[in-house]
């Protein structure tokens, strides 16, 4: 194989905002619960492959200084939104990157790390694999975005890389193993990137010797295509810099292999952390609805909240990164954006990009019945929520709905930054924009 240009210098990870547990969710449908899998994390009710997406990205960007602009290409699996590629660039502010869509698969997953190991664009390489769960097993699918950064300079070297098709009546551990063999001299670690747990364990019954690393999917379910990256962020954690290392990516029908070195793993997202973060402990029937909420919505009449498809893009970047305006002539901040300063009428306004942190000005509680209809499938699904002005740093204040775990606990004072988020489904299109979150969450 040719030497590759580029390593893997970073990378960001976002679970679903949700734990359910997976054995009360298997007895509500009257299912069988996956063996080893206790808890997933699954998208709450305004989370989906988009919004988990710019997530994860934003996430990566701000652990790694890397701006918008610094982005060379992006590559895409499993954001499987009509628009999702446009959507996610705009949330970024780079409307103009070039995009890659890869099909929503761990064998596609796979392909486009290796492609981006060995492309040269203008500037690096951001991946981003996710899935949302909510194409999957309702039991054992979870919802996870990973980002990796990936350009010239140290970090995690791709050596090489083999293929191995299976047939039907062959032993998956044993094909593991002759891949393994083809990627050359034995290396101590090998992870291998296992949809549910046990996946694993006809590679260790061949190959005795080693350390097996897997995914930790007993807390976070079956990532569908999220799965081999965050299996890789997982041997990151076992391996020394400058030790050597296996991935293994089984499928039904192929074993795809690649040996890694770490030159350099400080800049990689720490996985423990990520699943013990802030997360909404949740009932298996409230799982279900939100799963489902807007699968069958999106053609109400409006009643308070009907926006044009034509004004909703126009109105992209204020939505998506709360982009304001600041007046040339007295320094007034303004959000939304508007046609004029009202206290300088003839003067020009300029773009000013907002930090979204802000404190709760006030703040109440959307009772039952009490939403739109543009909101209905949201209450539905988990009945009140809370909405809030917001004052904003920079000194205007918004109105927008409160999310994340710690939602109900915000009070007037709470600090709080803004997310991008899903708001609701019209006329079977996702409208997103922004809410709010705990500053701490």
């Amino acid at each position: 194989m040719a030497d590759r240009p580029n390593s893997l210098q970073a990378s960001a990870i976002v679970l679903g905002s949700r734990t359910v547990p997976v054995p009360e969710l298997a007895t509500h449908l009257a299912a069988i619960a996956p063996r080893g899998l206790t808890v997933k994390r699954s998208a709450d009710i305004d989370e989906d492959t988009t919004t988990l997406a710019v997530a994860a990205i934003r996430r990566l960007m701000a652990r790694t200084g890397l701006p918008a602009a610094g982005i060379g290409q992006l590559f895409l699996v499993g954001a499987d939104g009509e628009d999702a590629d446009t959507t996610i660039a705009t949330a970024l502010g780079r409307p103009d990157v070039p995009v890659s869509r890869f099909l929503s698969t761990p064998e596609a997953a796979v392909d486009a790390l290796l492609v981006a190991f060995g492309s040269e664009p203008a500037g690096p390489t951001v991946l981003v694999a996710v899935s949302d769960g909510r194409d999957g097993d309702p039991v054992s699918a979870g919802a996870a975005a990973v980002a990796l950064l990936i350009g010239p300079g140290s970090g995690i070297r791709l050596i090489r890389e083999a293929h191995r098709r299976v047939a039907r009546t062959e032993d998956l551990g044993t094909a593991m193993s002759e891949v393994v063999a083809g990627l050359g001299t034995e290396v101590e670690h090998v992870v291998v990137a296992e949809r549910l747990p046990g996946d694993a364990r006809a590679f260790r019954d061949a190959s005795p010797n080693g350390a097996v690393t897997t995914a930790p999917i007993d807390r976070s379910g079956d990532l569908g295509v999220a799965t081999p990256l965050v299996a890789l962020l997982a041997g990151l954690r076992t391996v020394e810099e400058g030790e050597r290392f296996d991935w293994l990516v089984p499928s039904l029908h192929t074993v795809i292999g690649a040996r890694f070195e770490a030159k350099s793993t400080e800049s990689c997202e720490d996985l423990d952390a990520a699943l013990h973060g802030a997360a909404s402990a949740t009932d298996p029937g409230t799982a279900l609805r939100v799963r489902d909420a807007w699968r069958s919505h999106g053609d109400q009449v409006a009643q308070g909240a009907f926006v044009s498809l034509q004004q909703y893009l126009h109105e992209a970047p204020a939505r998506y990164r709360l982009e304001g305006q600041r007046c040339t002539s007295c320094g007034r901040i303004l959000f939304p954006p508007r046609e004029g300063c009202p206290d300088c009428p003839d003067a020009r306004l300029v773009v000013e990009p907002l930090s979204g942190r802000g404190t709760v000005y006030a703040r109440t509680t959307i009772a039952r019945g009490g939403a739109p209809t543009e909101f209905a499938p949201q209450q539905e699904a988990v009945g009140t929520y809370p909405v809030a002005v917001v004052e904003l740093e920079e000194g205007p204040r918004v109105a927008a709905q409160l999310t994340g775990s710690g939602a109900a606990r915000l009070e007037i004072g709470s600090p709080v930054l803004a997310v991008f988020r899903l708001l609701y489904v019209q006329a079977g299109v996702a409208r997103y924009g922004f809410k709010f979150t705990g500053a701490m969450d």
